[in-house]
C-alpha cells in the first residue's frame, strides 16, 4: 500500500477519521516492525546470557514455551533470522513476517540481493518462497562442490618436470636394468665360433651324411638285384625241370609206342594233351583267384584264354 495519501481540499468528519486511522496503522506497523526486531534481539540475549535461569527456568526452551508462549522451534527461528539477517535487514523487511524472514536467512548474504531481485518476496506465498529457497540452496551446493573439485584438481596437478633431468633418469634406469643382459649377449657373441668354420663343418657333415646314404642305397639296390636274380634263376630252374619232365615223359611214351609197334605221333600227342589239360586247369584256378581280387583284370585274362582256345579250335578244324 502506498503510504502517501493525497490531501483533499475539503475535509469532512469521515475524511478526518480516515486520516487518523491511516496514521495509526502506519505507526502501529512501525511499532510492530520494531517490536519484531526487539523480540528477536531479546530472545537471543536471554539464550546467550542464560538470563532465563534468573527467572527460575532450567532451560531456554522451557522459558520460551512456558513464560512467552512461543514454541521452541519458533523461538530458534526468531534468533536464527536475527543472527543471519542482522538488525537493519529485519527492520527494513519486518512486514514480510518471521516465517518468510527465516526462509530468507537460509540464503547466503552475498546472494540475498540477487535472490530478492529474482523472487517477489511480498507476493510469494510461504510455500513458493520455500521452494525457491531450496532451489537456490541446491544451486549453491552444486557450485560449491564444483569449485571444491576444481581446487582439488589444481592442487593435485603435477609440478613441472625438467626434461633433461627426466631423460637422464630414464637412461640410467634403462642401463641399470639391461646392463647385465647386454654383458651376457656380448660374452656369447665373443664366444661364438667363426662362421667360416661353421660352414666348413656343416659341409663336411653333409658330405659324410651323403656318403652314408649313398652306401645304404647302393647296398639296398644290390640286395634287391640279388634277390631278383635269384628269383629268375629259380624260375629258370623250375621251367627247366618242367621241360625236362615233359621231355622225359615224351621220350618214354615214344619208346613205348615203338616197342609196341604203335604210332609214335599219337603217343606224343597224348602226352601234350595231358599237359594241356593240366595247364588249362591251373590257368582256370589262377584266373578265379584274380577275379576275386581284380574282376577287370580277371575278365581280360579270361577273354585272352578264350580267344587262344577258340583260335586253336579253328586251327584244328582246318587241319581235318
Amino acid at each position: 500500500m502506498d503510504n502517501q495519501i493525497t490531501t483533499m481540499q475539503e475535509v469532512t468528519p469521515a475524511t478526518q477519521k480516515a486520516y487518523d486511522t491511516h496514521a495509526r496503522i502506519l505507526a502501529n506497523g512501525q511499532v510492530m516492525a520494531r517490536a519484531l526486531v526487539d523480540v528477536c534481539h531479546d530472545l537471543k540475549t536471554m539464550r546467550d546470557e542464560g538470563l532465563y535461569t534468573e527467572l527460575g527456568y532450567d532451560t531456554f526452551e522451557e522459558y520460551a514455551e512456558q513464560a512467552c508462549g512461543i514454541k521452541q522451534r519458533q523461538a530458534y527461528s526468531y534468533i536464527s533470522a536475527y543472527e543471519k539477517l542482522g538488525q537493519k535487514y529485519m527492520a527494513d523487511h519486518a512486514d514480510l513476517g518471521i516465517t518468510k524472514l527465516e526462509l530468507i536467512s537460509q540464503i547466503n548474504s552475498y546472494e540475498r540481493e540477487e535472490f530478492a531481485a529474482d523472487v517477489d518476496l511480498e507476493s510469494a506465498t510461504v510455500r513458493e518462497l520455500k521452494a525457491e529457497v531450496e532451489r537456490y540452496k541446491k544451486q549453491t551446493e552444486q557450485l560449491t562442490f564444483d569449485l571444491g573439485q576444481a581446487q582439488s584438481e589444481l592442487s593435485e596437478a603435477p609440478e613441472p618436470v625438467d626434461m633433461d633431468t627426466l631423460r637422464s633418469s630414464i637412461e640410467q634406469g634403462v642401463k641399470a636394468k639391461y646392463s647385465a643382459q647386454l654383458e651376457e649377449l656380448q660374452q656369447r657373441a665373443d664366444a661364438a665360433p667363426d662362421p667360416e668354420a661353421i660352414r666348413k663343418e656343416a659341409k663336411k657333415e653333409a658330405a659324410k651324411e651323403y656318403k652314408a646314404k649313398l652306401a645304404t642305397a647302393k647296398a639296398d639296390a644290390e640286395e634287391k638285384t640279388k634277390a631278383a636274380v635269384e628269383k629268375l634263376e629259380q624260375e629258370k630252374a623250375d621251367l627247366k625241370r618242367q621241360l625236362d619232365s615233359s621231355a622225359t615223359k615224351l621220350d618214354a611214351a615214344v619208346r613205348q609206342a615203338k616197342a609196341a609197334g604203335a604210332d609214335t605221333d599219337v603217343a606224343a600227342c597224348r602226352v601234350y594233351f595231358t599237359e594241356l589239360q593240366q595247364t588249362a586247369a591251373k590257368v582256370q584256378e589262377l584266373i578265379g583267384k584274380i577275379n576275386a581280387k581284380d574282376p577287370a583284370t580277371g575278365a581280360k585274362l579270361s577273354a585272352a584264354v578264350i580267344q587262344v582256345l577258340q583260335s586253336t579250335a579253328r586251327n584244328l578244324e582246318v587241319a581235318q
